[in-house]
């Protein structure tokens, strides 16, 4: 039975590794393309590579660069919002996203909206969701430890327990903040035609509500067959086909 077992496992690390390595094949090649200038070839290495296992953000990231390449604004925009959910802190990634932003006709922000008084906790987008549940843990563990002195330095009971209930405190809040990160960080869409009418309802004849041009970053918050029903960082909503939009990410939320 353990050869069994053992013989099955190193067949899957074979496999993996087999998997890893043609995940970093097919990375190369994107990125010797993208240097060839050959960016639709680039596009189809790294789109082929979102399924994988491997780094999402940095193939996000170069996916919008050959987008960008290619002329398609809204395609690179929607691969960098994506990357930049993974990706938060990038130089170089919110460099790339400022540099369209500031290039397209429709001047809106990929936000979520926050009231003003609690715009000051946009900090927390900035922590990666690893980085987020790393402090969380790393407190409950200082937490734990100072409960359990209580329990081996008696003496101590005041400072020990007034350390132990400002870290559970301390707990809270970093609790309270991923959760506020988790509502802030999503990834938005883009429109990714000249022009794209918003539309009332889930239908070519339903009434135009307003309109939007190619890189107008879009929410998508419910999708129906073909169509995505949007909302932009305004609070407007709408329907629009799912053709007419460019986004890497869960479809509603």
């Amino acid at each position: 039975m353990k050869v069994i077992l053992l013989l099955g496992w190193a067949l899957s690390q074979l496999s993996f590794a087999q998997t890893q390595g043609e995940d970093l094949l097919s990375f190369q090649k994107g990125i010797t393309a993208y240097d060839q200038g050959l960016y639709q070839e680039a596009i189809s290495q790294f789109e082929g590579l979102l399924t994988s296992d491997s780094d999402q953000g940095t193939i996000l990231y170069n996916l919008g660069n050959a987008y960008f390449k290619q002329g398609q604004k809204g395609e690179a925009l929607a691969a960098y919002f994506a990357a930049r959910t993974l990706l938060p802190r990038d130089p170089e990634l919110l460099a790339n996203i400022q540099y369209i932003q500031k290039r397209v006709p429709d001047r809106l922000k990929a936000e979520v909206p926050l009231p003003e008084a609690m715009e000051w906790l946009r900090g927390v987008e900035r922590l990666t969701f690893f980085e987020g549940y790393l402090i969380l843990s790393l407190l409950l563990g200082v937490s734990f430890f100072l409960a359990s002195g209580l329990l081996f330095f008696p003496d101590h009971r005041v400072v020990l327990g007034t350390a132990t209930g400002v870290g559970l405190i301390l707990c809270l809040a970093q609790g309270g903040l991923l959760l506020v990160r988790d509502r802030l960080v999503v990834p938005f869409g883009a429109i990714k035609v000249p022009q794209a009418s918003i539309l009332a309802g889930k239908s070519e004849h339903a009434t135009e509500v307003f309109q939007l041009l190619e890189g107008a970053p879009v929410r998508v918050r419910q999708v129906d067959q073909d169509w995505f029903k949007i909302e932009l960082s305004d609070g407007k909503k709408g329907w629009v086909p799912r053709s007419k939009v460019a986004f890497y990410g869960p479809e509603a939320g």
